[in-house]
């Protein structure tokens, strides 16, 4: 959301650079008691990505941050460019049944 609310003021002019980030945090056990009973969370604790023996994910805290520009400018600015970001969409309403499925009421803008 950051990330394409930032590309979006971007494009209008409404900034010329943004600052993005995101975190996450486990606050309570509640989430985590759900998703084992559900059987969603790995047993081993062990992410095996796109493996035969994947067995659920792994829940983790994390924070990231990301200096936005136009190409252009950070080209000028003499930046080391790590990446391209080519689109972004939202996708999300705030508030769902849960972290797999989209809120079907969301209203669109």
């Amino acid at each position: 959301m950051a990330v394409h609310r930032a590309v979006q003021a971007m494009r209008t002019g409404q900034c010329g650079q943004a600052i993005v980030g995101g975190v996450n945090t486990l606050v309570s056990p509640e989430r985590h008691v759900s998703f084992t009973k559900a059987g969603m969370l790995s047993p081993d604790g062990r992410c095996k990505t796109f493996s035969k023996e994947a067995n659920g994910y792994v829940r983790g805290e994390g924070v990231g941050m990301l200096m936005l520009k136009p190409l252009s400018k950070a080209q000028a600015d003499g930046d080391h460019i790590y990446g391209l970001i080519l689109g972004s969409a939202e996708n999300h309403g705030g508030r769902a049944n849960s972290l797999t499925a989209p809120n079907p009421r969301r209203r669109r803008r």
